[in-house]
């Protein structure tokens, strides 16, 4: 569902001392291809061909309510400890979506997402349910898929160590039977100098449901940042 990184034009605004947020987007929704980025203008000047297959623009439309005033949705942690409870509710439409950063040919994709946050005195909360569709037009057929999931963190230390769990499930057909993957992880964080300078560590256990047998893989993470 993630639409990840493109070249375009965002008008957006945060009217109502934050309470309201929104952006209307059109991009070029061919993706980024790095090989290509400082070429893009001669390739473009030159009527080179890119991977934007059937010349039509990825618009989108995103609009928030943050009923406790402004919200800080980069970070995902309560990290700055919030004296006060703060809440966000958003919502976003993706018209001629890309899949896995790539343009579909001969497809035309819609891709929606919905989310709600909150963060208070070190507790955060963060959920988020997606919906895609394509519409084949050479097939004539279409696939439906969704998405979730739903994480929190606490900070047993404010601002320093903090623990959190998730748990994300994925359908990438809806007509499809026994194909739904499944992902239940925990973590434990310590900021030395807030996301400049951390280590993290995580459990994840992964189920994919399967007609014979169901496959199930772990992983075990370890991670430092540092930010110059």
């Amino acid at each position: 569902f993630d639409q990840d990184r493109d070249y375009g034009v965002d008008i957006y605004g945060k009217p109502f001392d934050g309470y309201l947020e929104y952006h209307a987007a059109v991009f070029q929704g061919a993706g980024e291809d790095p090989a290509e980025r400082d070429d893009l203008v001669k390739a473009l000047s030159n009527g080179d061909k890119n991977d934007n297959l059937d010349n039509e623009l990825m618009y989108v439309l995103n609009l928030r309510y943050n009923p406790f005033g402004k919200y800080d949705t980069v970070d995902e942690t309560d990290l700055k400890y919030t004296e006060k409870f703060k809440a966000s509710i958003g919502a976003s439409v993706v018209f001629n979506a890309k899949k896995k950063d790539e343009k579909l040919e001969d497809t035309d994709t819609i891709a929606g997402v919905a989310e709600l946050s909150m963060k208070y005195r070190g507790f955060s909360w963060h959920n988020e349910y997606f919906v895609m569709t394509e519409d084949s037009e050479s097939e004539g057929d279409s696939i439906d898929s969704d998405g979730f999931f739903t994480q929190a963190g606490y900070f047993v230390i404010p601002k320093k160590l903090e623990i959190a769990s998730r748990y994300s499930m994925l359908d990438p057909n809806n007509d499809v039977k026994n194909n739904i993957g499944k992902e239940y992880s925990a973590g434990i964080n310590y900021y030395f100098r807030a996301h400049r300078s951390k280590i993290q560590a995580d459990f994840a256990h992964y189920v994919t449901d399967s007609e014979e047998e169901d496959k199930e893989e772990n992983r075990v993470r370890l991670q430092y940042q540092i930010v110059f």
